[in-house]
């Protein structure tokens, strides 16, 4: 079972997110890509990136390679 939140304009988040920060460590925007395509195939629907992670851009071009909208997976981001 997936936990999740009710935002406040109905939509349900998942509370689990795959961290882009991770797949950032490998210090290269394509390996980034493919692992957070990855992480969408398996049933992610929730990533979490920042400017500090340097995947902003990586994690845009994986959600297009999953084949899904914008309007299927929540990203969190985060400026520091």
């Amino acid at each position: 079972m997936v936990r999740t939140v009710t935002l406040s304009d109905g939509k349900v988040m998942p509370t689990v997110a795959f961290g882009m920060g991770s797949a950032g460590h490998f210090k290269d925007a394509e390996k980034a890509k493919v692992v957070g395509t990855a992480a969408l195939k398996a049933g992610f629907k929730h990533l979490d990136t920042a400017q500090l992670y340097l995947t902003e851009e990586a994690t845009g071009q994986c959600i297009k390679e999953a084949g899904m909208s914008k309007d299927d997976v929540f990203v969190c981001s985060k400026c520091a």
